[in-house]
């Protein structure tokens, strides 16, 4: 399936407006997450959490300290369904705010820390497609919705990767940053629907 003409004018904005820093930044956690240094497992932690901004979810710190142990036990056991796990093991700790809430993003995050292929789920992600998990029903019946609508977006960026289009419009971010060749497809497509959503261009996209 080709992109669709409007999301190929975002993408192309998107892919003048990444920022070197955004790139090295998530760089910079995938040679942190690959160490086995105690002290680089604390630099992880702490430059996640900025990057992804856990902490302005006012998640606390027993779900902050929750999510990073069940980080590790996914990066060491590559579970066949991690996201169940994840988001029924964190729902049951309260927020900052005294909630339980099924944390749909940050789940998204971390599996796709250790599966590049799997795409991050925000409100990027949920404004750029339409996309938003069921906000009723049991915990089991909102994750499986939340899991199919990744899939979905998964489905989406593997076709985009395929469209002829695609390889000319990354091209430029190629040459701009060549360690983005070592990341799978998923995660360019990623960047510039973060990109997208991050510096509001669509807005701009309207206005011209």
């Amino acid at each position: 399936m080709a992109i669709e003409r409007e999301h190929l004018r975002l993408l192309r904005r998107a892919v003048r407006a990444i920022r070197a820093r955004d790139i090295e930044h998530y760089f910079d956690l995938r040679d942190l997450l690959s160490s086995n240094k105690a002290f680089d497992r604390d630099a992880f932690e702490e430059r996640f959490a900025k990057y992804y901004r856990l902490r302005s979810a006012f998640l606390g710190n027993a779900v902050e300290r929750r999510f990073f142990d069940l980080l590790f036990i996914v990066k060491r056991r590559r579970p066949k369904d991690p996201y169940s796990r994840v988001l029924l093991d964190l729902v049951k700790i309260k927020t900052l705010k005294r909630k339980h809430l099924l944390h749909f993003s940050f789940a998204s995050k971390l599996v796709s820390i250790h599966d590049e292929a799997q795409p991050l789920y925000d409100r990027h992600v949920r404004e750029f497609f339409g996309l938003m998990p069921p906000g009723i029903g049991n915990a089991k019946f909102r994750i499986a919705g939340f899991v199919k609508n990744l899939e979905s977006v998964r489905r989406t960026y593997e076709e985009w990767s395929a469209d002829p289009a695609f390889a000319r419009l990354v091209a430029p971010l190629y040459r701009r940053f060549p360690q983005l060749k070592e990341c799978h497809s998923s995660r360019i497509c990623d960047f510039m629907v973060w990109a997208v959503g991050n510096q509001k261009l669509w807005k701009k996209s309207a206005r011209t």
